[in-house]
């Protein structure tokens, strides 16, 4: 199974939500899923989360993500 993980959270500041994402991201993959996940973020930086991080201060897409929950 494959998963796209689509976020619009700062990962850069490796807190409880960041976390989190870490833990579930690890549970699929034990499980066999095929995981990446796409964030979208003011800039780009180190987090504790591997993921395609996109920098964007625009507030559509952001928007856009959030309304799709």
């Amino acid at each position: 199974m494959k998963i796209a993980y689509l976020i619009a959270h700062d990962i850069r500041r490796n807190d409880g939500v960041t976390k989190k994402i870490v833990a579930q991201k690890k549970e699929w993959e034990k499980n066999g899923a095929q995981v990446e996940v796409f964030c979208f973020i003011p800039n780009i930086g180190i987090s504790i989360l591997q993921a395609n991080q996109y920098p964007t201060n625009n507030q559509y897409v952001k928007s856009r993500l959030l309304r799709n929950k």
